[in-house]
């Protein structure tokens, strides 16, 4: 089994080795202590005896390598790629993907995320990276929610707007605002938006409303909605199970972004074995940094 190419993940401690062989579908983890070091495949005991190496995890077609706390990746990618190259060959890019190894790209850098909000209606997204600032209005019906609620009341519009703060999240900056402008804009039905002006308009807290939740088999059916709203606003809730299992792997196949972070996040916190591959097929081919960063993370 020889290499192929050497690829970066969204984990700086990680790298994945490309090999022209295949392992299966059945993925393994195996660090220097493992009880079963001695029946895994030769090609992952000769990169785990590679000094710097944690742990190395194979699944169908790569093996993807954790270093130990700060070991340079320079002379783990140059071993790997003499160990595992073709007779006569070597790997020309172990250097170059060893200092892509070695930095943190704009991409897995934290981006900040505030929401801009009148009396709890969100009207805003905002996030900041190390690089730039970028807003994201959230669709025209909060525009028009928040332009009544001013409409009918004397309030200092400017003194009374808050900036709400989220956790951090990871990817381009354009695509993590636009993330989150679409789970709020599924989190609110026209309902809910109006209740929401409403309370905005007296001057109160939103009232929760009590309301019949969807049943487990009703949230299933809803993560197959022509609407992504509606299958968004399904896959933050939907519970794990035997049922919702095939419908959560179709999810990390989702047109829209959000929906398939979220499938990664469910999947990776089920435990189940069938969900590994599938998690790391996510991490190796998802057009989305975002959506590879949290099935990785999940891993």
């Amino acid at each position: 089994m020889f290499l192929r190419s050497i690829e970066t993940t969204p984990n700086p401690n990680c790298m994945m080795l490309k090999v022209d062989g295949s392992f299966g579908d059945r993925s393994i983890t195996i660090g220097k202590d493992s009880a079963n070091l001695a029946q895994a495949p030769e090609v992952a005991r000769v990169v785990l005896a590679i000094e710097g190496v944690r742990s190395v995890f194979l699944a169908r077609d790569f093996i993807t390598v954790t270093r130990r706390g700060g070991a340079d990746w320079k002379p783990i990618l140059a071993e790997a790629s003499r160990l595992l190259a073709k007779p006569g060959e070597a790997h020309e890019h172990a250097d170059a993907d060893a200092d892509a190894g070695q930095s943190t790209p704009a991409t897995l850098a934290p981006v900040e995320i505030a929401i801009l909000e009148f009396r709890n209606l969100p009207s805003q997204v905002r996030v900041n990276s190390a690089e730039e600032q970028l807003r994201v209005a959230l669709p025209q019906r909060f525009e028009e929610a928040l332009a009544g609620v001013l409409s009918a009341i004397q309030a200092n519009y400017l003194a009374e707007r808050r900036w709400r703060t989220l956790e951090p999240r990871y990817g381009e900056p354009s695509d993590v605002a636009q993330m989150v402008a679409d789970e709020l804009d599924s989190a609110f039905s026209e309902h809910d938006l109006a209740q929401l002006a409403q309370a905005a308009i007296a001057g109160r807290a939103p009232t929760a409303v009590a309301r019949k939740p969807p049943t487990q088999a009703e949230l299933v059916a809803s993560l197959s909605d022509p609407d992504w709203r509606k299958r968004l606003a399904a896959i933050q809730v939907v519970k794990v199970d035997d049922g919702s299992f095939p419908a959560l792997l179709s999810a990390l196949s989702d047109p829209k972004t959000a929906v398939r972070r979220w499938a990664a996040a469910a999947l990776g916190g089920s435990d189940r074995a069938a969900a590994v591959a599938p998690l790391c097929a996510a991490v190796a081919r998802d057009p989305s940094v975002i959506v590879r960063r949290t099935a990785g993370d999940s891993l």
